[in-house]
């Protein structure tokens, strides 16, 4: 399995705090897919990992604040 030509996946709550972090990225022509935690799907049948990184940047408050299946998400994803 080659990772190497894979973009890393970005998995984040809010877009404001990643703003600097997106823009970076972009700068240096890093190819990278965004992962907004509302709109994340999952399938367990998938065989190849779809990044070459996966960066979770869910934070523990977000059980308090958003909908806790956003957390099952990131467990099961990992």
């Amino acid at each position: 399995m080659n990772l190497s030509n894979k973009p890393i996946g970005i998995f984040y709550e809010h877009p404001t705090w990643f703003g600097p972090l997106f823009a970076e990225l972009e700068q240096r022509q890093i190819p990278f897919v965004k992962i907004p935690a509302e709109a994340h799907q999952y399938d367990p049948l998938e065989k190849e990992p779809p990044f070459s990184l996966f960066i979770n940047r869910m934070s523990s408050i977000c059980v308090v604040t958003c909908r806790v299946i956003f957390m099952l998400l990131i467990i099961c994803f990992i």
